[in-house]
């Protein structure tokens, strides 16, 4: 039988490697004032790493865990993924 070596993936891995391949392409869209606008990878990264900034400026510590509650917009994204860089366990509630 042969073995074969996994490695085990978060999911900051897999969106740091999407930010790396994908940086300009369009990661999230969202409609404002009645038109869809475009958020690129890049940008979606700079919101989650200032929004997971701010946490921990805050003083979320590793393993905290943290309520979000929000509708199916970019920012529950953003903010998921920021609690994660932060350190933090999310536990999302849809309104």
């Amino acid at each position: 039988m042969i073995s074969k070596q996994y490695t085990m993936k978060t999911i900051i891995n897999l969106f740091e490697t999407s930010v790396a391949k994908f940086s300009n392409n369009i990661y999230l869209w969202e409609k404002q004032n009645g038109k869809y606008e475009g958020t690129t990878y890049k940008q979606t990264y700079d919101l989650v790493y200032r929004f997971g900034a701010g946490l921990l400026a805050l003083g979320l510590q590793k393993g905290d865990r943290v309520g979000l509650i929000s509708e199916g917009r970019n920012a529950w994204i953003i903010s998921e993924i920021g609690i994660l860089y932060a350190g933090g366990i999310g536990r999302a509630e849809v309104a």
